[in-house]
């Protein structure tokens, strides 16, 4: 019985110290890191950087569903990744970079913006930068407020998370 016990204490302790340490600045510093460096996630990415932040609850899954419904009818067919981050919370604000939830907008469920060429559907956004969808060719682009203008491009979404979250360390 007291192995019993004795496995039940070194369970519990370790446990404990997985919690402490996720929560920590280092883990979170770790995740960010990983992710950068292109062995993480965007999710993980995402929690490190909107560490210290309010936190928003996760889309529920019928806002979910209805934002792919509208996309898919606008013809632009969101990305994987980006479905995830909503699973997880429903849009981040953090440091200047709102990456946007399913009730940010009317058209068609993300932010519209008048900078931003026509079939480009903004996912994320700073005071400088849009961070894009060109639902033609399903490039991600990174485009100038101002001007509109694509500064940069990136193959998938966790590209342009990288290049949003760089932006803002």
């Amino acid at each position: 019985m007291s192995s019993v016990l004795l496995l039940a204490a070194v369970v519990a302790a370790v446990l404990a110290v997985s919690w402490a340490v996720s929560r920590s600045p280092w883990w979170r510093g770790r995740q960010l890191r990983a992710f950068l460096a292109g062995r993480g996630e965007v999710v993980s990415a995402l929690k490190a950087v909107a560490a210290g932040h309010p936190r928003p609850a996760p889309a529920d899954a019928s806002s979910v569903e209805r934002l792919v419904e509208r996309a898919a009818a606008a013809g632009y067919l969101l990305p994987a990744e980006y479905l995830q981050v909503l699973r997880h919370f429903d849009g981040v604000r953090a440091g200047g970079l709102t990456l946007h939830g399913t009730g940010d907008s009317p058209v068609p469920g993300l932010l519209a913006h008048p900078a931003a060429p026509a079939r480009h559907l903004v996912l994320a956004a700073d005071e400088d930068t849009l961070y894009t969808l060109y639902a033609p060719t399903g490039i991600f682009h990174v485009l100038d407020r101002a001007t509109g203008e694509s500064t940069a491009t990136h193959p998938d979404f966790p590209g342009l998370m990288a290049a949003a979250i760089t932006a803002h360390r």
